[in-house]
């Protein structure tokens, strides 16, 4: 909260993504999905490129995990492909 300039939300997309992969390890299949698909709304301003951060390529990847995610359903998350998970990659 103390960050009150517009850059917060890119730390919050960051975060929620993150925190998408703990609720993954937990088998969470509602809050993984909730924070993959509200992470990348805050961090769509940002794209393609912001404080060094490759947001376009989190964006991406974040989408690619969201899609694995569904695929395999509540019942079959712990089969997730770990290589999957999202990397920030600064430029």
């Amino acid at each position: 909260r103390a960050e009150r300039r517009d850059i917060r939300y890119l730390y919050q997309g960051i975060l929620q993504i993150g925190v998408a992969f703990y609720q993954l390890r937990r088998l969470n299949h509602h809050g993984t999905v909730y924070l993959l698909t509200r992470g990348p709304r805050y961090l769509a301003p940002f794209a393609p490129r912001c404080q060094r951060v490759d947001v376009q390529a989190l964006l991406d990847d974040a989408a690619a995990a969201l899609r694995e995610v569904e695929r395999l359903g509540p019942t079959r998350l712990a089969e997730f492909d770990r290589s999957l998970v999202p990397k920030v990659r600064l430029v």
